[in-house]
């Protein structure tokens, strides 16, 4: 299944938020100019793909990443990030997030982004990253 987006938009969940799609063939595709944020609650993301995401000036807000997730419990599994244009493609902020396996491929600057939060992976792959494949503060 894939959501195509041609206008910038910006897609804000909060609560508790599962997305997975069939398999790791058949992932959920979020695919353009999306800034998707998790504020709150808990997520679990499974076999899921975001392409072409950008971040957006959000007034009263300071978000990052073409993927927010904020003061969430997060669960990440087989999750992959291509042609983000963001500071960062992933932002995780004050969050608790396990996962088994993150991949972020062709990012504008940061891949992973960790602010104040718990992080806990079996397997993160980054390529080409115009900055840190994986940045933390406060963590």
């Amino acid at each position: 299944m894939e959501f195509n987006v041609s206008e910038p938009t910006v897609l804000h969940l909060s609560g508790n938020t599962s997305i997975t799609g069939v398999d790791e063939k058949n992932p959920i595709v979020f695919n353009g100019p999306l800034m998707f944020v998790q504020d709150g609650g808990s997520i679990s993301l499974r076999n899921v793909e975001f392409r072409n995401g950008q971040s957006y000036n959000v007034d009263g807000r300071n978000w990052s990443g073409a993927v927010n997730i904020l003061n969430a419990k997060a669960k990440i599994e087989n999750v992959k990030s291509f042609n983000a244009q963001a500071e960062d493609a992933i932002n995780f902020v004050s969050s608790q997030t396990t996962g088994t396996r993150l991949e972020i491929y062709s990012a504008q600057s940061d891949g992973i982004d960790v602010d104040f939060g718990i992080f806990s992976f079996g397997k993160v792959l980054c390529n080409v990253i115009g900055n840190d494949c994986f940045d933390t503060s406060g963590v």
